[in-house]
């Protein structure tokens, strides 16, 4: 076997059998552009018939959803919906009772999640 230089699988430097070096790492190549994207994220859809494109509109009509089942949550739910429609992450956090699953339930509810 050569032991070439110009050789792009050597290391410049290192000496040895091309069979006992370690493989290089096998760099994965770029998707082909298909029209679909790898990241899944939830576009919630207005919980009534109508669709409204505009986000107000279904910020207030989630809310009003969401209101049904809990009560006195107002902030909660409000901070949860721009969350989502935002593409974020939630963490809930509360003691006991203050209808934290409920509240993650009804938004799946009014969302068709």
């Amino acid at each position: 076997m050569s032991t070439d230089s110009t050789d792009p699988t050597r290391e410049p430097g290192v000496a040895g059998d091309a069979d006992t070096e370690a493989p290089r790492p096998r760099v994965p190549e770029e998707p082909e552009a298909s029209g679909t994207r790898s990241t899944t994220r939830v576009s919630p859809p207005s919980p009534t018939e109508e669709a409204s494109s505009d986000p107000r509109k279904r910020l207030v009509a989630v809310r009003s959803e969401v209101g049904k089942a809990v009560v006195g949550q107002e902030a909660a739910v409000t901070g949860l919906v721009i969350a989502l429609l935002a593409g974020g992450h939630v963490l809930l956090e509360g003691v006991p009772g203050v209808a934290k699953t409920l509240l993650v339930r009804s938004l799946a509810t009014a969302l068709d999640v």
